[in-house]
């Protein structure tokens, strides 16, 4: 999963914590879920923000959304 514009903290990768790592990208394990925190400055970083799989097919089926940060 990317997400653009806006790099995040994951908390945690299929139940194994992570600290201080920074990306605005992860590979999520199948049939895992992935913990992050994001926190946008408001003042620069509102906008559109497309969060999307690079995975072709999964794009094609839908697995990408425009997130709108306030």
């Amino acid at each position: 999963m990317h997400l653009h514009r806006l790099p995040f903290e994951l908390i945690s990768v299929a139940g194994a914590a992570c600290v201080g790592l920074r990306k605005d990208t992860i590979v999520v394990p199948p049939f895992q879920q992935v913990e992050l925190d994001l926190c946008p400055d408001a003042s620069s970083d509102s906008g559109p923000a497309l969060l999307h799989c690079h995975n072709q097919m999964h794009m094609d089926c839908g697995l990408k959304t425009l997130l709108h940060i306030l």
